[in-house]
């Protein structure tokens, strides 16, 4: 099950001068297109007052709500068999009538690749310069500064309170959140193992630790970042945690029982750490257990 976060951080440069007498006020507004041509609200940045170059604040909105979790389907017409952000700027008036000042189009698998390559711009375009003026490019570019993405989220949608009461509340929370997610791959589990990992050390801080972490990880496919997971496990094995991998179905899980020996870090028994005799992690197989 995922449904992964995305932190953007947007700015825009060169924009046209909208008023007579001073610069523009913009903000940028985000949209997901689907079949059909309908458009979803999914974002509206602040206001930047008199200036051109408007930086705006980051701003953080799940995968699923941007694009339906289609991240890798092919955008070739606005709207038509594709899911696809759609991003216009807008300069603000108090009026509440607020000048357009242009648009791009995009997909999240597109502005990943953009932001790798170091080529996160887009020109914003206004289709009613474009017809007028003949030499009309842009009204401004659109830049990426930032993306982020995270697979760690509370299944209740609530990140300042993510604890649920019992095992029937975690149930409840699962049956509840199965409408608002798409399960599909990778599988990535080191956030969430450095999270509980992060609390159980703040913890043992504290002088009065009375709390031991168990974390029980059940998944049908194979843990994809098995090199990061490696990693945190064994940074996980000097603060009271353990972690559970349970394979449920009948995926071949040779790569993720690989995680079921995992010695602590050299530098934690360098830096006096008792070397812990047991292994912090244990992967279950539960494929053949069916009734």
């Amino acid at each position: 099950m995922s449904n992964p976060s995305v932190s953007l951080l947007l700015r825009s440069q060169g924009q046209w001068v909208q008023d007579l007498f001073s610069k523009s006020d913009a903000f940028l507004e985000m949209y997901r297109v689907s079949d059909g041509h309908s458009e979803q609200l999914v974002y509206r940045t602040e206001v930047v007052k008199n200036n051109l170059s408007p930086t705006w604040e980051p701003f953080k909105v799940s995968l699923n709500y941007l694009c339906s979790c289609e991240e890798t389907r092919p955008l070739k017409l606005r709207g038509l068999g594709s899911w696809a952000p759609r991003c216009l700027v807008w300069d603000h008036n108090s009026c509440g009538k607020h000048d357009f000042i242009g648009e791009f189009t995009t997909t999240f698998i597109e502005m990943k690749k953009a932001f790798r390559e170091g080529q996160a711009q887009w020109d914003c375009v206004s289709t009613k310069y474009k017809q007028k003026k003949r030499n009309y490019q842009n009204s401004g570019v659109a830049i990426l500064v930032e993306l982020r993405e995270s697979h760690d989220f509370a299944i209740n949608f609530n990140p300042e309170d993510d604890e649920c009461e019992g095992i029937q509340g975690v149930v409840n929370a699962y049956q509840n959140c199965l409408p608002g997610v798409q399960l599909y791959s990778p599988t990535n589990v080191a956030s969430i193992i450095s999270k509980v990992a992060h609390m159980a050390a703040a913890e043992e801080c504290t002088g009065e630790a009375s709390q031991y972490y168990i974390l029980q990880i059940l998944t049908d496919s194979v843990v994809s970042n098995t090199a990061d997971v490696r990693e945190v496990i064994e940074h996980a094995s000097h603060p009271p945690t353990s972690v559970i991998i349970a394979g449920v179905g009948n995926t071949g899980f040779t790569d993720t029982q690989a995680l079921d020996r995992v010695e602590p870090p050299v530098s934690l028994t360098a830096r006096g750490a008792s070397p812990q005799p047991e292994t912090s992690c244990s992967l279950c197989p539960f494929g053949s257990s069916r009734r």
